[in-house]
């Protein structure tokens, strides 16, 4: 039934819903105007009655907030009684929505998800060609399958049905295996008698194999090797073709959640963890994966892998990343190459043959794409979704992605994206994927792949893998260029740059310029006159701005020679002068180029052309923000102010990586920059602040983005002044919260205002204000745990420092102790506690934590709040790992109590809840609670809770009730757990197991 809620317009948000005193089947959202549907399923023999749907309306109004837009639908293939549909004319109002068997199967032809009846009776009048005896019934029903929905059409011979046929939801006929199931399936429960008669047969497989095998060998061919032209190694080596299976190294995911905090997972055990998993676990757990990345994660390089995996079966077992063994059918779509998003994607998927230049496979390819769709072999591989040129291209094809795979549901489809392009239309399909983000590599993995690539560049010997390794330590070592490091790209082209300059870069914009100088060098190889660089530069930045003020990431040979024409007329001074014409050093371009890649041939005026595109989209969004700094493009007129084009572009996500670079290379002038996104995220901030509920998931999305902006600036040291700095970190600390995507603000640690922020986070430990669990204090955290990484040389030194810190007047060493200890002991509940990145082994972490735990629980009533906010968070996780004696826990009670009961105070009252429901585990040695008419007032409040996952007030308050003596409290506290104990097992078993005991329930 979640098609029929996408063919009403809506995305599914939960489904089999239970809530006291009803159960609602589906509860969605429209994604635009705000309003929520309520729908009810029922899929009985009997017709549904009047009492049904007013017991629906009843959940309905019990659903509906306050002044809020709800629509109700009640779905029953069955139909509804006479009485029914007369009860709902003559209420006068509409209640409900009723929709029956027609009117179901109408609005899935309206979406298309089901073809309409016309094409199914069409097409199965085919197998009665040449028999004039037999005709199509025009009544048809309509059967779900997990293959997807399918016309079941009857053929009549004197008034009587005398067969039938299945036509699936595309139009055609089923694949064999699928029509012997269904047609089983109707005689064995529908007790349908008459003959089945299967569609015409499949085109010839002699065919259909050779059209596979030549697009498999497109593949291998296009996406199965890497090559070092261009880079500073021997001649034999840069014509080297290499495996791509000798570079790769195995990506590891993060899930992505709906639910997912703007602040880390270690908030409460309601977000589940961000732990590494490998590619073949996700794609066991589920046949729809968004996975996104930043630029250069390795997105398309993952899209690559899978290709030529499932293309040459032999090749999967070259890396050890244990994908499944699926007789999977790879169909790769890269979204930069498809000119009309509003394609159908099986056409899309047809079409692949004439964008690989095989034509002459057209006809035979298109059977072996509808075969394997019906079948469920196919491996939809759908690679950039970010890079079409508009939001409202993606919105679309997406939308078009989800129909399709309501027709196929069996599919495989795997998509990536760059996080920002997709975050703004992931409505379109988030129901159906799960999200993953590539996650950043690991000293190891920065050093497998150092050693890989030194090994094919420079052989295999001794002395290679030894300066490999030796670099890979550096690099891990030194804490800015690490930060770079972690993207496979940037480690790649850092590796490259090394080499060239004898040095490691610790800018992005110093590497990307290095890169590009030295790709640019592709040029000047044996045999060709050395090019200037000031002559080239110029020409690839005025071409790189018109591509990315047109949306264009690909161009023609003819549009390219007109674009450098254009830029020797806009720029005299620069190009006046050139030693080259166009053609000529397009002509280098195509002989000799690293930089600029041609990628296949297009239509351009009449003719057929070729069709180039920038190596990486990273490349091209330097020259743009260089071509914005230094007046290459054709707006640079004078007295031309290019930030002007900046504030136009300022909410654009798709400019954020020119606009940050834009400010790095303006030098001094880059403080406007800064102060100008400043200035939108506050009026932002500000909006969201006022946005009525339905739209304040937008704006804080806008928030989100010029946040990260303001950030990355930062990061890269665009120059700024203290007063600025300071205002912009202020405002980073409110809106930009310290998860893993910042890495607790390390990267702005090491940066030229690390110091400005330490002092600011040192001052507001010493005299805090609320919220007390400021970024400030993750931030502090961070950095006694790199120093300790750095300077102590056990684990019992480590320990030592910590619980001296504890032990300090000083407040800001016990905030970055505690918050330290915080860190160990979330990672030890989720078994992630890694030697590289923490300092210790799980073993030495669990000591440590346990050596310090009297001191954690003494904190809990530091005079400084940021400190008992900590102590109290760090409690709770420790409670996971470690057991509280039962003096403690007899101890903490009436702390804990007055914390949770008192003022509001930040977040005290509700981690004080917390620790109450996770460590307060020996309930039987806790006395007996009573409580004042106000406290219970409190509770009371506390515990009626409309969420599926308990809030850390209503968990706490919960038990503290059970601990009472009044009936009526302890009563409902239970009643509220048991409706949420499968969320919940553990402390609803406790809790029942002390009832129990206390004879206060059976």
């Amino acid at each position: 039934m979640k098609d029929l809620v996408h063919a009403l317009g809506y995305e599914v948000v939960r489904t089999n819903i239970h809530k006291p005193g009803r159960e609602i089947d589906i509860v969605a959202r429209h994604p635009f105007e705000g309003r929520r549907a309520v729908v009810e399923c029922k899929a009985h023999k009997e017709k549904i009655g009047g009492g049904d749907v007013n017991k629906f309306v009843g959940a309905l109004d019990a659903e509906r907030g306050p002044q809020e837009q709800i629509s109700g639908y009640f779905a029953s293939i069955s139909g509804f009684k006479d009485s029914a549909i007369e009860q709902e004319e003559a209420s006068g109002r509409k209640r409900v929505a009723l929709l029956g068997p027609n009117e179901i199967v109408e609005q899935l032809i309206k979406s298309r998800v089901l073809t309409p009846r016309s094409t199914a009776t069409f097409r199965a009048g085919t197998l009665m060609a040449g028999s004039g005896e037999w005709s199509v019934d025009d009544e048809c029903d309509v059967a779900a399958h997990a293959s997807g929905w399918l016309w079941v059409v009857y053929f009549t011979h004197s008034g009587g049905r005398q067969a039938f046929t299945l036509i699936h939801a595309d139009g055609n006929f089923p694949t064999e295996v699928i029509a012997a199931e269904i047609a089983h399936g109707l005689r064995e429960h529908e007790k349908v008698s008459i003959p089945f008669k299967a569609g015409r047969p499949a085109p010839k497989e002699a065919d259909i194999d050779s059209a596979r095998n030549a697009y498999y060998e497109h593949l291998i061919q296009e996406y199965g090797n890497f090559t070092l032209e261009g880079f500073p190694v021997d001649q034999y080596v840069g014509s080297k073709s290499i495996s791509l299976e000798n570079l790769y190294i195995p990506q590891m995911l993060e899930e992505v959640f709906d639910d997912e905090p703007s602040t880390d997972a270690e908030e409460g055990e309601r977000y589940p963890r961000k732990n590494r998993i490998r590619v073949s676990d996700a794609l066991s757990s589920g046949n729809a994966i968004a996975i996104l990345g930043v630029p250069g994660a390795g997105k398309t390089t993952l899209i690559k892998r899978l290709a030529t995996s499932y293309a040459d079966r032999d090749r999967l077992g070259l890396v050890r990343d244990s994908l499944p063994k699926t007789a999977w059918v790879p169909l790769v779509l890269r979204c930069r190459d498809i000119q009309d998003a509003s394609r159908t994607i099986v056409n899309l998927l047809r079409e692949i043959p004439s964008r690989a230049e095989m034509p002459q496979f057209t006809q035979s390819f298109g059977p072996l794409v509808d075969a394997c769709l019906r079948s469920g072999q196919a491996l939809i591989l759908v690679d950039g979704v970010d890079e079409f040129p508009e939001a409202a291209h993606r919105a679309k094809f997406l939308q078009r992605l989800r129909t399709f795979m309501g027709t196929y549901p069996l599919c495989t489809v795997i998509m990536t994206s760059r996080e920002a392009g997709f975050r703004e239309v992931s409505g379109f399909v988030s129901e159906r994927f799960k999200r993953y983000r590539i996650s950043d590599l690991t000293p190891d993995e920065i050093h497998s792949l150092t050693v890989a690539w030194h090994v094919q560049a420079y052989g295999e010997s001794q002395q290679t893998i030894g300066q490999a390794t030796a670099l890979a330590e550096q690099i891990i070592s030194k804490d800015r260029v690490r930060r770079l490091a972690v993207n496979p790209l940037l480690l790649t082209t850092l590796l490259l740059v090394q080499r060239w300059i004898g040095d490691l870069p610790r800018k992005r914009s110093v590497l990307y310029e290095k890169a590009i100088e030295l790709l640019l060098m592709t040029w000047n190889v044996e045999g060709f006159k050395p090019i200037d660089l000031d002559e080239a530069k110029p020409h690839l930045g005025f071409l790189a701005y018109s591509m990315t003020m047109s949306g264009n990431q690909r161009i023609c040979k003819d549009e390219m020679l007109e674009i450098f024409a254009d830029a020797r007329v806009a720029l005299p001074e620069v190009l006046g002068f050139c030693k080259l014409s166009p053609h000529d050093l397009l002509g280098r371009i195509e002989l000799r180029s690293s930089l600029v890649t041609q990628v296949g041939h297009e239509i351009y005026n009449g003719t057929l052309q070729p069709v180039y595109e920038f190596k990486h989209l990273t490349f091209q969004e330097y020259l743009t923000a260089m071509a914005l700094v230094c007046g290459w493009h054709p707006d640079s007129l004078d007295g031309y102010d290019p930030l002007e084009r900046v504030t136009s572009v300022i909410s654009d996500p798709r400019w954020h990586e020119i606009v940050s670079l834009f400010g790095v290379l303006s030098g001094r002038k880059g403080a406007a920059v800064v102060a100008l996104i400043l200035e939108e995220a506050k009026k932002a901030a500000e909006d969201f602040m006022v946005a009525p509920v339905e739209d304040d998931e937008d704006e804080m999305e806008t928030v989100r983005n010029l946040a990260e902006l303001l950030y990355t600036c930062l990061e890269d040291e665009v120059q700024v002044g203290p007063d600025l700095a300071d205002e912009a970190l202020r405002f980073l600390i409110e809106w930009f919260p310290d998860d893993e995507e910042t890495d607790d603000y390390m990267g702005l640690v090491t940066s030229r205002y690390g110091a400005l922020l330490l002092d600011s986070a040192r001052a507001w430990v010493s005299d805090p204000t609320d919220p007390y669990d400021s970024s400030y204090i993750a931030i502090l955290g961070k950095v006694f745990l790199a120093g300790l990484i750095q300077d102590a040389n056990a684990p019992d030194r480590m320990g030592e420092e910590i619980r001296a810190k504890l032990a300090s007047d000083d407040p800001v060493d016990r905030v970055a102790a505690l918050k330290l200890l915080m860190i160990f002991a979330y990672h030890l509940s989720q078994n992630m506690i890694n030697e590289s990145t923490h300092g210790v082994t799980e073993a030495d972490a669990l000591v440590i934590c346990r050596d310090s735990l009297s001191q954690v629980l003494s904190a809990i009533l530091d005079p400084n709040p940021a400190a008992q906010v900590i102590s109290l968070w760090a409690t709770a996780w420790l409670a996971q790992s470690l057991s509280l004696s039962r003096t403690q826990q007899v101890n903490l009670l009436p702390i804990l109590r007055s914390f949770l009961l008192g003022p509001p105070k930040g977040r005290i009252n509700s981690f004080a809840g917390w620790v109450i429901s996770d460590a307060l585990v020996n309930l039987g040695s806790l006395p007996p609670l009573r409580f004042t008419e106000g406290e219970k007032k409190r509770l009371r409040e506390y515990i009626i809770s409309d969420h599926d996952w308990l809030p850390h007030e209503t968990r706490g308050a919960i038990v503290l009730a059970v601990l009472s003596d009044d009936v009526e409290l302890y009563t409902s506290a239970h009643r509220v757990l048991k409706e949420r104990k499968d969320k919940h097992s553990k402390l609803h078993r406790r809790i029942v197991s002390y009832m129990r005991r206390r004879r206060k329930i059976e």
